[in-house]
């Protein structure tokens, strides 16, 4: 069994979460047109590091 480099493991969980990632601005730009509250713009990147942390967990 081979293992994962810390680098390679971070970018294998982060991979599933780039779709995340790219909502963020689209949250920042509702967010300024008063169309959205912060919390749901401030709670993504609380989403995509839990996700990432729990993928790392799970890869090793």
């Amino acid at each position: 069994m081979t293992r994962r480099s810390p680098r390679t493991a971070t970018a294998a969980a982060l991979i599933p979460a780039l779709p995340t990632l790219l909502t963020l601005p689209l949250c920042g730009a509702l967010v300024a047109a008063g169309l959205l509250p912060w919390s749901v713009l401030l709670s993504v990147p609380v989403a995509v590091a839990v996700l990432t942390f729990m993928r790392i967990k799970r890869g090793h």
